[in-house]
């Protein structure tokens, strides 16, 4: 599955994880596949599970 960085980005910022969003624009490609970039995500506190793989509607990305 692919997402667009921004949705993760702009997910995060809204979230108030703002050292996370940066650091998520940095270290993320444009297009991200969530099978090969799972740790980084992980990481970050976003579930791929949750994503819809385009840049519309997010459903609750940030993990516990």
């Amino acid at each position: 599955m692919w997402i667009d960085k921004a949705t993760v980005v702009e997910h995060l910022r809204a979230a108030g994880e703002h050292d996370r969003a940066a650091r998520a624009d940095r270290e993320l490609p444009e297009r991200v596949d969530v099978d090969h970039h799972a740790s980084l995500l992980q990481g970050l506190g976003v579930d791929p599970a949750q994503l819809d793989g385009g840049g519309g509607g997010v459903n609750g990305m940030l993990g516990a």
